[in-house]
């Protein structure tokens, strides 16, 4: 039997298209019909596209944690995640530089820019360092959604304090927006993924247990 989770494996399809169409419709869209109310409700529906995928590589994040650290311990399961966190980081900067290639004339510094990548891959890091701080699933799933309410609610000090202006320039886009040097930041959304996280560590518990169930029911029978 498949240990896939096919639910998962739609959501990401789902994410993919809704990707697909918020791109399509912005490039190919007349100037003309952009102020149309389809135009407008498919933009609604592309805002969804950036939340699902993070969200969805915390739910996945959470999941292979647990089932690491079940068969491995917690430590296995901390260097799992944080060297995909790593890994994800690292493809963020290949694609630019094959955009980079593939786009003759564009700026050096934009191998630099700041795209869901950027951001998905630290936040999945700082994820897997946050996995030690609990040892039960409800313990997780604490410590996931007190770090994913407080990315959201500090947003607004981060974006405006002026201790960010302190630290280099190429620091400053992962945090607050700059213009055309990024698209996303580590504040609001990394916590779409420590979300995830917090919803794939009750998923992955919800699982344990159904199978410490079938296991006792086999061993009454």
């Amino acid at each position: 039997m498949s240990s896939r989770r096919v639910y998962i494996d739609w959501a990401r399809g789902l994410a993919v298209l809704v990707m697909i169409q918020a791109h399509t419709f912005d490039s190919w869209t007349r100037a003309a019909e952009k102020h149309s109310l389809v135009f407008r409700d498919a933009q609604i529906v592309s805002g969804f596209a950036a939340p699902l995928f993070l969200w969805l590589a915390g739910v996945g994040l959470a999941l292979s944690a647990a089932r690491t650290t079940r068969a491995k311990g917690r430590a296995a399961a901390v260097d799992l995640v944080c060297r995909r966190g790593l890994e994800i980081f690292l493809l963020a900067f290949l694609f630019r530089l094959q955009a980079f290639i593939v786009s003759p004339g564009s700026y050096p510094v934009s191998l630099f820019r700041v795209d869901i990548l950027n951001i998905m891959g630290p936040a999945i890091f700082l994820a897997g360092l946050a996995w030690v701080l609990a040892e039960s699933t409800a313990g997780h799933v604490v410590v996931y959604a007190v770090l994913a309410t407080g990315t959201a609610m500090i947003t607004p000090i981060i974006r405006t304090t002026t201790l960010v202006d302190a630290l280099p320039l190429w620091v400053t886009w992962y945090i607050r927006p700059a213009g055309d040097y990024n698209t996303f930041t580590m504040f609001p959304w990394a916590g779409f993924v420590l979300a995830g996280a917090a919803c794939g560590s009750l998923i992955a518990a919800a699982e344990q247990a159904i199978e410490e169930r079938g296991l006792q029911a086999s061993l009454l029978v």
